[in-house]
């Protein structure tokens, strides 16, 4: 880890988790680079909120070109934010009541900002519905169709759309996996689950929306990870969404259920892997860490090395017929070097990940 990299971690500590280790002092020009690493990687506000508490110990002190940089980026981020927040809610008026369907869920992303201390500062790339029946999950999409701006419908189980000039996603499952064995056994797991599980929500502009329940949700987090894990996509967010979790609502978790469905999918070895990451990036302990039942210090390491190699692609890089197929050749070394931590679900999965990269390409 280079300077910088190692300034933007106690800075996203300080931010999420209010811990103040000693920062190393850089110039005007690497601050700057600091900040666009945190938007790369999409931890802009979190970061934000670490440099704000910097400053008012007066253990930090910038210049004004850098100050100005940080206030453009968190602008953009709070407007962001509300204007997402204000289509969930009106959305959840309109599933729920116009539209007669089912409550639908709130999945990932802006469920979680809420755990955070300043959730306009969090960060969400879209929002992500969970409609619980099929039927009433096709008449969400049917909405969409006629009602909206339609970004992608090339997965029938996951419509793209832009509405209010946000992004969103319909998901007829919580989630998926690319092994047809394992994902069936989890969308059985997740019915049988969600048939008498109480509704949880949150408050979004007044409204009362539901989210999913503390324990199949923090198997939902574990799943998420791992997939971005194996896809070499790992945004320093998605490993704090999983710590703030465990920290805020952990206490709400049946682990022995966690246990049961980890062994059930195998999924053991890579939230030891998730959890390792939480201890060595961010000073969790085991004790914090109900489902750990090996901290693995060697393979954390390569991780945190890849997840902080500083590349990254830009929007016009990642669109392109050379980026995708770099992109693939790395997703199979990637597949290698994790194979052991779920080798099920990178041999069932891998070649559906090709074709659909491929797909993408031709469109």
């Amino acid at each position: 880890m280079d300077i910088i990299t190692r300034n933007y971690l106690r800075l996203l500590k300080c931010g999420v988790f209010g811990i103040m280790e000693q920062l190393e002092p850089m110039s005007n020009f690497k601050w700057l680079k600091l900040i666009n690493l945190s938007v790369t990687q999409e931890c802009m506000g979190l970061t934000y909120d670490g440099m704000v508490r910097y400053v008012n110990a007066r253990q930090m002190n910038l210049a004004t070109k850098v100050k100005d940089a940080w206030t453009e980026v968190i602008t953009k981020t709070e407007t962001d934010s509300r204007e997402m927040n204000n289509c969930i809610a009106e959305m959840y008026q309109i599933f729920s009541r116009e539209q007669r369907l089912y409550y639908p869920v709130l999945l990932r992303g802006r469920s979680m900002a809420t755990l955070y201390n300043n959730p306009s500062h969090y960060y969400c790339e879209h929002i992500d519905w969970y409609i619980p029946t099929e039927e009433k999950a096709r008449e969400a999409d049917a909405w969409a169709k006629r009602e909206t701006r339609i970004i992608s419908d090339i997965d029938p189980n996951k419509l793209k759309y832009s509405f209010r000039n946000v992004k969103v996603e319909n998901n007829h499952f919580v989630q998926e996996l690319m092994d047809r064995k394992l994902n069936k056994d989890l969308q059985t797991l997740v019915t049988r689950e969600k048939s008498y599980y109480k509704p949880n929500y949150i408050e979004v502009n007044s409204i009362k929306v539901e989210i999913l329940p503390p324990s199949i949700n923090l198997l939902m987090l574990i799943l998420h990870l791992m997939t971005h894990i194996f896809e070499e996509d790992v945004k320093p967010q998605m490993i704090l969404d999983l710590g703030m979790f465990l920290r805020k609502l952990g206490h709400l978790v049946d682990y022995i259920k966690i246990e049961r469905w980890l062994n059930e999918l195998g999924m053991q070895k890579i939230a030891n892997l998730e959890g390792s990451l939480l201890m060595r990036l961010f000073n969790f302990t085991q004790d914090e860490l109900p489902f750990l039942t090996e901290y693995l210090e060697e393979d954390v390491e390569g991780l945190v090395s890849n997840i902080f190699s500083n590349e990254y692609m830009t929007p016009t890089d990642e669109y392109s017929i050379g980026m995708k197929t770099k992109k693939s050749f790395k997703h199979l070394y990637r597949s290698a070097t994790t194979l052991r931590y779920h080798p099920r679900e990178i041999t069932g999965g891998y070649i559906s990940k090709i074709a659909r990269q491929f797909s993408r390409i031709e469109e």
